[in-house]
């Protein structure tokens, strides 16, 4: 479903994880992670959420940010799980434990701002967990579905639609304004940003690869 301004409405079903990009202030912290069980953050994003009065369920990674802080942290009844190995980040840390735990839907929050390689490091992990988990990431002005197989959304006349391929997709659109019929998006080839919904839902087919749907508000 969609709303009429602001953000589109968001599924609140699965786990929500915190990660050290931009994280919502907190009036929109809060809001848009209600409903979410369990809430994990991924080591210095587990500070920032507390700062804005969001208590993780868990807080993982190497704590290199947490450091001295993580009495803070258990002050508040967070579970620490502490996981050194460099050979992954901590956005992929969570991700491994979530599915550990048998989650299966994992909604993103922090995935840009900050650091540019850290985001674009985040969109490649997006991709590398994409067949194994139902993920979709949020801030204040958007939210991206990611997709390897079909999805329908409801939209509203005029709404911001942007296909990104991660890092290709074959892939078929309906309800959009510049459609596409079984064609390529390809990093460093051809995006799909900025198209928009010319009705009430739209349907995105993807054939092969990956892609995030992004709707903006």
């Amino acid at each position: 479903m969609s709303s009429k301004r602001g953000l589109p409405k968001l599924p609140k079903h699965g786990a929500l994880l915190l990660i050290g990009g931009r994280l919502p202030n907190r009036t929109s912290l809060l809001e848009l992670a209600s409903g979410f069980r369990p809430i994990v953050a991924a080591d210095g994003a587990g500070l920032v959420a507390v700062g804005r009065g969001l208590i993780p369920n868990v807080v993982i990674g190497d704590l290199d940010s947490v450091g001295p802080r993580r009495a803070t942290l258990q002050r508040h009844g967070v579970q620490i799980i502490e996981r050194p190995s460099q050979e992954e980040n901590d956005f992929e840390k969570g991700l491994h434990w979530l599915i550990e735990q048998g989650e299966t839907v994992v909604t993103v929050m922090g995935i840009s701002g900050g650091l540019v390689d850290h985001t674009l490091n985040n969109f490649s992990i997006v991709a590398k967990f994409a067949h194994r988990l139902q993920l979709q990431f949020v801030d204040e002005r958007s939210l991206g579905i990611v997709v390897v197989g079909n999805l329908e959304w409801a939209t509203t006349p005029g709404q911001r639609i942007s296909i990104i391929p991660l890092p290709s997709a074959l892939l078929t659109t309906t309800g959009l304004r510049w459609e596409l019929a079984n064609e390529q998006l390809a990093i460093g080839q051809r995006e799909g940003g900025s198209n928009k919904a010319v009705g009430d839902w739209i349907r995105v087919e993807v054939h092969q690869g990956v892609a995030a749907v992004v709707v903006g508000g």
